[in-house]
């Protein structure tokens, strides 16, 4: 598969996993890999014999050259095998992951990519998901942040209603990177409850981040207060350093490069049109 612009290749002992149609648009004849896990399935998870260095509801880590990650859903202090599968990184061999997934667990693409730890590959790779709906609008992406419940979704079909030659890419995430100084917004095969992720490309033109509000007000967001806003809707791995270093740098250079605007809005064409004649004027 090929998502925001790295390959990545999974071996797996099965060859007949199902293909939907949202993973059928991330496929790629490239041979050449980014990204190369090799995958096994197996009754039980690997043993470890030591202290976890950092663990949250979805995540046990063990471990800081050498890292074993452990997927589920679970408390601090669970045993590790109700975990539904394990990745182990080395250090010393970047690029190269080994993935355990727990026999019971029923194989299909979406269940891959839900266990590669795709957010902290990404973040290794200087990209970053991002809680959002993304639209295409004349040819550059609009990413729409907020939390859930906010409003994002119903700001991208407001913009698909009211605006010519607007696709809307995803309704639940996108990821942001920067291609020669050029921040770049990406389309991901998850697609929430939106049921909407497109494999698509395009120049940054804006970050939006959404408040509801009862008047449209919408003002810039610039410097370390745009960082922080962004960043609070990021998907991070913060038992890593250099993936938290990679995030933040890239954040930076995103806000240094494009228009970081907070929208405090209504949830109808209003809105839309307060955005876009701040945006033309921006640019002129």
């Amino acid at each position: 598969m090929k998502i925001a612009g790295l390959v990545i290749r999974i071996a797996v002992p099965e060859s007949d996993i199902p293909l939907d149609s949202i993973s059928r648009g991330f496929l790629t004849n490239k041979k050449a890999a980014d990204i190369y896990m090799e995958a096994i399935i197996q009754k039980k998870l690997p043993d470890v014999n030591e202290e976890p260095v950092y663990c949250d509801k979805k995540n046990i880590i063990f471990g800081i050259r050498q890292i074993s990650r452990y997927i589920g859903r679970f408390s601090c202090g669970e045993n590790v095998n109700s975990a539904r599968c394990c990745i182990q990184y080395d250090a010393n061999k970047p690029g190269f992951y080994r993935l355990t997934i727990k026999k019971k667990v029923e194989l299909s693409a979406e269940a891959l990519l839900k266990s590669i730890g795709l957010e902290y590959l990404l973040a290794l790779n200087n990209r970053v998901v991002l809680h959002s709906s993304y639209i295409i609008y004349e040819g550059k992406g609009i990413v729409f942040t907020a939390p859930s419940g906010t409003g994002k979704s119903t700001q991208a079909d407001l913009w698909k209603q009211n605006r010519k030659h607007v696709e809307i890419v995803n309704g639940d995430r996108s990821v942001l990177s920067c291609e020669e100084q050029i921040p770049m917004v990406h389309g991901i095969p998850f697609c929430g409850s939106s049921g909407i992720s497109l494999n698509r490309t395009v120049p940054l033109r804006a970050i939006v981040v959404l408040r509801q509000g009862k008047e449209n007000k919408i003002c810039r967001l610039r410097g370390a207060e745009a960082v922080k806003m962004i960043y609070s809707e990021c998907c991070v791995s913060p038992w890593d350093k250099k993936c938290m270093e990679n995030i933040l740098q890239l954040l930076i250079t995103i806000t240094e490069e494009t228009p970081v605007y907070l929208l405090s809005c209504l949830p109808d064409v209003s809105a839309v049109e307060l955005l876009d004649k701040t945006l033309k004027g921006d640019e002129k």
